[in-house]
């Protein structure tokens, strides 16, 4: 990576600055984590930069950089997130589908739908 590439990077807008995403139907997205493509490692959302892009009503795309301080590494990032709690990132040469903790009444509903029943089965052992 050059010396160009680091300058515009640090430019970009920490993903902190760009959010919340919010859509047409009232979901939200509120925060964005990521983990180091080397050792794994959390990377919090001070150190992800990038830029997010609004691709129609449904959908905001966010691509940007990861830097990793524990092994000095920085990983690329690219979503779509959508207004139904899904998003697609790109890993490899595919995309991998995914579910997203944001602020979407029906996802907090199936939550506590799920929880409840684990519940149940738990106290009928």
């Amino acid at each position: 990576m050059t010396d160009t590439d680091l300058r515009k990077i640090a430019s970009m807008s920490t993903v902190s600055q760009l959010l919340p995403f919010l859509f047409k139907n009232g979901s939200r997205i509120h925060e964005i984590g990521m983990s180091c493509g080397k050792c794994g490692k959390d990377i919090p959302a001070a150190q992800i930069k990038g830029t997010a892009d609004q691709i129609n009503e449904h959908c905001t795309a966010f691509t940007g950089k990861g830097f990793c301080y524990e092994c000095r590494t920085i990983t690329p990032v690219e979503c779509h997130f959508a207004d139904d709690g899904s998003f697609l990132s790109r890993s490899g040469t595919g995309w991998r589908r995914g579910i997203i903790t944001m602020d979407y009444p029906w996802l907090l509903v199936n939550a506590w739908r799920r929880l409840r029943t684990l519940v149940a089965k738990k106290d009928k052992a």
